[in-house]
């Protein structure tokens, strides 16, 4: 089963899970504060930083990454530029004229390559329990997941509403009990009164379970609550897990289901 905190934390906040020990620190809001979360010492976040800052600045040129993947053509195939590009670059760099926001992003992914080439030559890396307790501790964190959302975002959620994209375990509850659980994609326009309890517990810090069943609320109380759905489609409707889950704007014009 997928990462349900981590399936959530990017549907709400819109933005990728933070990965990295910086990035985690950041989210938590201080080497101190993560090491709280985390139940360690400072010190023992601060050397995982440290390693993880040498490994990066090891990829920090363009050069290196060329170095580490092995040559300008396998560089450039695996970053999907051609060589006479590679070559601008590293020329560009070492005459230290700064790169533009286009170049950078094209950049991404010779710099994702690089450093896949550079695990695979370090062999396969033992997971680090600190860390893993770490990230766990920061999705799961009321600070970090208020911090990491955008208040206009979470504003317009909770009050306009969103569509709402999901794969995953659903379990239809019929009158009189009976329970019919299956995989099922929904793809609905939901209104700000469908989904605000959801995401108050998501950013009330509550774990991905009781998320799901206010999510659950919002969706039968508003959508299936309607008479022309309720009958058809059963009592209640609840969310066992997320295999994928987008929360986006909903679509302009389209009818929103629980709107008041």
């Amino acid at each position: 089963m997928r990462d349900q905190d981590a399936l959530l934390w990017q549907a709400f906040t819109g933005e990728r899970v933070p990965r990295t020990v910086r990035q985690l620190v950041t989210a938590a809001g201080s080497i101190r504060r993560a090491a709280r979360l985390t139940g360690c010492a400072d010190s023992t976040l601060r050397r995982r930083l440290q390693k993880e800052d040498k490994a990066q600045k090891e990829l920090a040129s363009v050069a290196s990454q060329i170095q580490v993947i092995g040559s300008v053509k396998e560089a450039a195939e695996a970053g999907g530029v051609s060589a006479g590009t590679l070559y601008k670059w590293r020329k560009q760099e070492q005459e230290g004229r700064p790169f533009s926001k286009r170049q950078q992003s094209r950049m991404a992914r010779l710099q994702r390559a690089s450093a896949k080439a550079q695990q695979a030559k370090a062999g396969p890396v033992k997971k680090d329990p600190v860390v893993a307790k770490l990230r766990k501790a920061v999705l799961g964190d009321a600070q970090a997941r208020q911090s990491a959302i955008k208040p206009l975002r979470a504003a317009r959620i909770s009050q306009a509403g969103a569509r709402f994209q999901s794969t995953g375990q659903v379990s239809v509850i019929s009158t009189d009990g009976q329970k019919d659980t299956r995989e099922r994609r929904l793809d609905l326009e939901m209104s700000g009164s469908a989904m605000r309890k959801g995401m108050q517990q998501w950013l009330a810090g509550g774990d991905s379970k009781s998320v799901r069943e206010k999510l659950s609320d919002g969706f039968t109380d508003h959508y299936l609550a309607m008479e022309s759905h309720a009958g058809a489609a059963g009592a209640r409707w609840e969310f066992d897990n997320f295999q994928s889950l987008t929360i986006s704007r909903n679509t302009p014009g389209e009818p929103r289901w629980g709107e008041e």
